[in-house]
């Protein structure tokens, strides 16, 4: 079943109308009821929240089937499943057990539905600005969260400063995710021209998604590599006379946005130099990190 298929059963079921907040917590525990992985999730203000699953209901809004109105998705034309005839019985056991908790719609989220997933997956509300709201419903989640948040800083306490990060293979909500993990307060791209073709990486749509989730984003475009120098490249080798070729001839002249990456990284900002490559060896931020551990004695890591 496709996610998109799953979301008009999902909204048909519920008289075709859902809390914006309710839908990305029904597909957040709908993927680990069914075994599912339609979306990646991410820690936000109120809790597991999908980049990736808002593009497929604007999607489904462009395309005519989906409607919003405020805190409200609405679908055009339900019609009821009545019974949930017709869908796989691990299916319609699923939506039977929602039951309980009564409404999914109106401009208010389902408070104790949404504190019910927060009680199972509480790593993702260690940003909740709702999680005292929610704490009526189940008052163990605060310590929940706080045991989680107390991990995550012992965790970082000693770990590196600076990284390096490639956005190939990645979808936007694992990428951020992978970026909250290690702590990250400053998103620097270093891309010349930050445009992609995948979703959610070229430089306004990634910009605003970090900054929802508590991260600074800066574009840096003097560090980066004209287009043309990059193509071409087929070896190792090829890659290594691209890289030479940039440490002679831009970084020299890049030396006040290397210095800004100092001054964050002094000032206790935990810096992610990020471009396209998986690959840390085929991509220039290496040698931008590489550069700015000589300036200032701190080593980075490549994730």
């Amino acid at each position: 079943m496709s996610i998109n298929q799953f979301l008009l059963i999902l909204f048909a079921a519920y008289q075709g109308r859902l809390n914006k907040v309710n839908l990305m917590k029904l597909v957040f525990f709908a993927q680990k009821q069914l075994g599912m992985s339609w979306c990646d999730f991410v820690p936000v203000k109120r809790g597991g929240y999908s980049f990736g699953l808002k593009r497929v209901c604007e999607k489904l809004v462009e395309a005519g089937l989906l409607e919003t109105r405020g805190e409200e998705l609405f679908l055009s034309g339900w019609r009821s499943y009545g019974d949930f005839g017709g869908l796989s019985l691990e299916l319609q056991n699923f939506l039977r057990s929602l039951s309980k908790f009564g409404d999914m719609g109106g401009q208010t989220y389902n408070g104790p539905f949404v504190a019910y997933v927060y009680g199972l997956a509480p790593e993702f509300a260690v940003n909740s600005v709702i999680l005292d709201e929610l704490c009526q419903y189940d008052n163990t989640l605060n310590q929940q969260v706080a045991d989680i948040r107390k991990r995550n800083q012992t965790r970082l306490k000693d770990a590196p400063s600076l990284i390096t990060i490639g956005y190939e293979g990645y979808s936007l909500d694992r990428y951020l995710r992978a970026l909250l993990s290690r702590g990250v307060t400053m998103l620097i791209d270093v891309r010349k021209n930050p445009i992609s073709r995948c979703f959610g990486f070229s430089k306004s749509r990634l910009g605003s998604s970090c900054q929802k989730v508590g991260i600074a984003y800066r574009h840096l475009p003097n560090l980066g590599i004209a287009s043309e120098k990059r193509r071409s490249l087929y070896t190792q080798e090829d890659y290594d006379a691209l890289f030479e070729d940039y440490e002679r001839t831009v970084l020299p002249n890049a030396t006040e946005e290397l210095q800004t990456i100092v001054n964050l990284l002094n000032v206790g900002e935990r810096v992610a130099l990020t471009c396209f490559e998986a690959n840390a060896l085929q991509c220039h931020r290496t040698y931008v990190a590489r550069r700015i551990t000589q300036m200032c004695g701190i080593a980075a890591l490549s994730l």
